[in-house]
């Protein structure tokens, strides 16, 4: 009996990995910017409160650029679409706002008046 052979032998092949990016996981401004486009879409019904906070996402957004070689992280790049979307909305409910408060003072003042 030969004991030396213990089962199937199986030969692994060598697998390639890929090298490691230089991706900062502990880039602030990239989370910064992310927090900040995320609550711009929360406050878009805040007037001015949303459109601040998703301009300083924008900036940090492409401020942490600098600090991964170049190249956006994929938080930082969800933080720029988060604070742009969040920009879009707060144009949006201003120029929604704008127009019922134009309409209320119209009215109120006797601008549209009905003949029958």
């Amino acid at each position: 009996m030969d004991y030396n052979n213990q089962g199937p032998v199986y030969h692994t092949v060598p697998t390639m990995y890929m090298p490691a990016q230089n991706e900062n996981p502990n880039n602030g401004m990239a989370v910064g910017a992310l927090v900040c486009g995320i609550i711009s879409i929360v406050t878009c019904l805040c007037c001015g409160i949303g459109a601040i906070l998703s301009v300083i996402g924008i900036i940090l957004a492409i401020a942490s650029k600098s600090k991964n070689g170049g190249r956006l992280s994929g938080v930082a790049v969800g933080g720029l679409v988060c604070s742009i979307i969040g920009f879009l909305f707060n144009i949006g409910y201003v120029i929604y706002y704008i127009f019922v408060v134009g309409i209320a003072f119209t009215e109120s003042a006797g601008g549209m008046q009905y003949y029958y």
